[in-house]
């Protein structure tokens, strides 16, 4: 076997390295460029995301039969202390605030931003509720996740008045009108 010349296995070796480092740089940079593909594709899909939930969130736009009955057509009635009480759906006839609010937000925002006690996206006036029956698990845990406590000292499970004290969001109250068949009555607590 015939050895080769130095300076010919040195071009060989430096050719070998040199293709090497441009075909790993190659492929690194390629790889790079794939994830940053991919990172800009999941942001794009957690915008569409949000974009999704908060039309979920809303009323459309689309007047619904609903949205056109008199419950979200007729004016408020005026009370003793100056306050207006707008039409309550006959299926949440046992409350007086929630019931405007529940009603209202069938109608949509324009609808509930009338109601006594908003600000915005909050409800300033606290809440007090009644319920017909000891609570399931479900109604307790919705309770506590919008911010509401026993007003009693019961347990939870068998607390049948519910106490929110702090501004809320409407959103947060709307996970009660699953549970509005439970409710004897409700009241508002910061009032007047």
């Amino acid at each position: 076997m015939k050895f080769q010349n130095p300076q010919t296995i040195w071009t060989i070796v430096l050719s070998v390295i040199i293709t090497t480092v441009i075909v790993s740089g190659s492929f690194y940079f390629w790889q790079k460029a794939q994830i940053d593909v991919l990172r800009q594709e999941i942001q794009n899909l957690k915008i569409q995301n949000e974009q999704l939930t908060s039309k979920l969130n809303t009323t459309t736009e689309t007047p619904n039969d609903y949205q056109t009955s008199t419950l979200c057509t007729d004016p408020p009635v005026g009370t003793d202390i100056g306050s207006d009480v707008y039409p309550i759906d006959p299926k949440y006839s046992t409350l007086q605030f929630l019931g405007q609010l529940f009603t209202a937000y069938k109608c949509g925002p324009e609808r509930v931003s009338k109601i006594f006690g908003m600000d915005g996206d909050d409800y300033t006036l606290g809440s007090g509720i009644w319920l017909k029956n000891n609570p399931s698990q479900s109604l307790i845990n919705t309770f506590k996740s919008i911010g509401f406590r026993c007003r009693e000292n019961n347990p939870d499970a068998s607390c049948k008045e519910w106490e929110l004290l702090n501004e809320v969001k409407i959103n947060e109250l709307m996970k009660l009108e699953p549970y509005h068949e439970n409710f004897k009555g409700d009241d508002c607590i910061h009032c007047g």
